[in-house]
């Protein structure tokens, strides 16, 4: 059984927010085993943690829909 990863991405504060990266994920087949989201020093950004079994393709699809990844080093 492969590893879980997590990757690490910036929303919108606002709803649907969530929902919209969770969409594009959804659309490319990757699930996600959970997500713990948590507000930010940046007004209106939240960010989101989400382990799945992909991290690389998952990261990779939420690129390419212009959602941001979040380095460690953002979040501290």
């Amino acid at each position: 059984m492969p590893i879980k990863q997590i990757s690490v991405f910036g929303i919108p504060d606002v709803p649907g927010g969530f929902s919209k990266a969770i969409r594009v994920l959804s659309d490319e087949g990757i699930s996600v085993e959970y997500a713990y989201a948590f507000i930010t020093p940046r007004v209106g950004m939240a960010y989101v943690i989400i382990r799945v079994e992909d991290n690389e393709k998952a990261a990779q699809v939420l690129s390419d829909k212009g959602i941001a990844l979040i380095d460690q080093d953002e979040i501290f």
